[in-house]
C-alpha cells in the first residue's frame, strides 16, 4: 500500500514539473513574439496545472484501486 503511495506522488510531481517546464517555454515565446495580459495568461495555466493535477489524483486511485 505504501508503495503504491509513492508512486502515485512520484508521477504527479514528475507530471507537474513537466507542465511547469512546458508552461514556462511556452510563456516566454508567446511573450517575446506577442505582448499579452500576464495575469489571463497565467490563470489558465493554473487552471491547466489544477485540471492535470486532478485527472492525475483519480487516474492513481483508479489505477492503484486494490
Amino acid at each position: 500500500m505504501m508503495i503504491e503511495q509513492i508512486r502515485c506522488l512520484v508521477l504527479s510531481a514528475a507530471l507537474l514539473m513537466i507542465t511547469s517546464y512546458v508552461a514556462q517555454t511556452v510563456m516566454i515565446r508567446t511573450n517575446i513574439e506577442k505582448e499579452r495580459d500576464d495575469a489571463t495568461l497565467y490563470a489558465g495555466f493554473s487552471c491547466g496545472f489544477g485540471a492535470i493535477m486532478i485527472i492525475a489524483g483519480i487516474g492513481c486511485a483508479i489505477w492503484f484501486s486494490p
